[in-house]
């Protein structure tokens, strides 16, 4: 599935993230937020300041602009490879 880009878009990006870290509540102690928090970002309530963005992306193992808006890839790996490819070229 893709996820359109826009940071309207944030929630679902978040949320195709969650299998990695299994539950709603292992976010939140992450961040250091209350799990009513991070369910109000899934629900499109409200949005994370950038440093809890920047700490979200790191947990998830993904870039910071691709969880913010969708710009750029996912996954760092991916980012890696491309750079690399280029590099090469």
């Amino acid at each position: 599935m893709s996820i359109p880009k826009g940071k309207e878009y944030f929630p679902e990006r978040l949320k195709s993230r969650l299998p990695k870290c299994k539950t709603v509540a292992a976010i939140a102690k992450a961040v250091d937020r209350p799990t009513e928090t991070v369910r109000g970002w899934l629900n499109h309530n409200a949005r994370p300041d950038l440093d809890t963005f920047m700490d979200l992306a790191k947990i998830l193992g993904i870039h910071t602009a691709w969880l913010y808006d969708g710009t750029g890839p996912m996954c760092k790996k991916k980012a890696e490879r491309i750079y690399q490819k280029e590099t090469a070229a």
